[in-house]
């Protein structure tokens, strides 16, 4: 079996700011989108970045932020900064399929096609356990973006 835990930070172009990201969440049933300013060096400055996580089955947002993070149990494993990772053989899953079992023993969860995703911002960390991670640059006034994305997601 695959070491529990083992984080890996994904490759990915959207990364937020590291200052100032203002990360905002949207989310309804399966569905979370989180919105944070562009970094500079994305080459997207003054844009949004914008995350779409589909078959959610739990999200987690806030704390711990920047100063916090060495705190957090996966600081060890290999999170980091300022970036977007996963977890890999997550612990969070393997509680969350122990819970379901006590009312659904024989249920077996999709346990192969849900991922733990890990963002970290400056102040707030987002964690989630879906089946997919979609990411943009928007260019749209912030305000526009949220209402149009709260609309889709809502």
């Amino acid at each position: 079996m695959d070491e529990v835990d083992r984080v890996v930070e994904l490759d990915l172009p959207w990364l937020a700011d590291s200052g100032a990201p203002e990360p905002v969440l949207i989310q309804a049933g399966s569905s979370a989108v989180v919105v944070a300013h562009a970094s500079v060096a994305s080459g997207h400055e003054r844009e949004s970045v914008v995350l779409s996580f589909e078959g959610c089955l739990a999200t987690r947002f806030g704390y711990p932020n920047d100063e916090a993070l060495v705190g957090h149990p996966l600081r060890k494993r290999g999170l980091g900064y300022y970036g977007i990772y996963e977890a890999l053989n997550p612990s969070w899953l393997l509680e969350l399929q122990e819970q379901n079992r006590v009312a659904f023993p024989n249920d077996d969860w999709p346990v192969r096609t849900v991922r733990h995703f890990i963002v970290t911002f400056h102040d707030e960390t987002f964690e989630c356990l879906a089946q997919s991670l979609d990411g943009q640059f928007a260019a749209e006034p912030r305000a526009d973006l949220l209402d149009r994305l709260a609309s889709q997601t809502l």
